[in-house]
């Protein structure tokens, strides 16, 4: 229906269009180890992303220093248990939430190589957030680990064909 130079042309405007995002992107290797990077969207010839496997942890967006001085400051660790690194980064992401442009709502999942999956919608974040007021904001609440534990359900995810 088009032709030659208007196809060229539409394909030069698509191309144009920058979105101003960065994606923060996981995943686990045929060996079950996982990795970290950020992709940053290319703003002239090739994006460079930055791998974080060697950190274990990374944020993006405004919030971004106030998240990652929470993880520095408590030590994080890849190491950690799933309930204390589910706790360590929703508290990353109520320290951020003082930042311009990052909003209150929050998701979380934990993933596992052999295909499950922990969700934390709104009510399960919120909880945390509500112990993290009481007891928390910058220590660690009692039973922290015990809370976030009682909330993990292993949920079996289904491939993509």
């Amino acid at each position: 229906m088009f032709t030659p130079e208007e196809c060229r042309e539409l394909y030069a405007r698509i191309r144009a269009i920058r979105l101003g995002c960065t994606f923060l992107v996981f995943g686990f290797d045929k060996h079950g180890k996982a990795h970290l990077f950020e992709l940053p969207e290319a703003t002239s010839g090739e994006g460079s992303d930055k791998v974080m496997d060697e950190v274990g942890f990374w944020a993006i967006g405004s919030g971004q220093y106030s998240a990652l001085s929470v993880l520095f400051f408590h030590q994080y660790s890849i190491t950690a248990t799933v309930p204390l690194a589910l706790y360590r980064v929703c508290e990353a992401k109520f320290m951020a939430e003082s930042g311009q442009g990052v909003g209150k709502a929050s998701m979380a999942a934990s993933f596992r190589p052999d295909l499950n999956a922990s969700f934390f919608g709104q009510a399960k974040i919120a909880k945390i957030k509500e112990q993290w007021k009481l007891q928390g904001a910058p220590r660690t609440p009692e039973n922290t680990e015990q809370l976030v534990q009682s909330m993990l359900d292993w949920t079996p995810l289904v491939a993509w064909e």
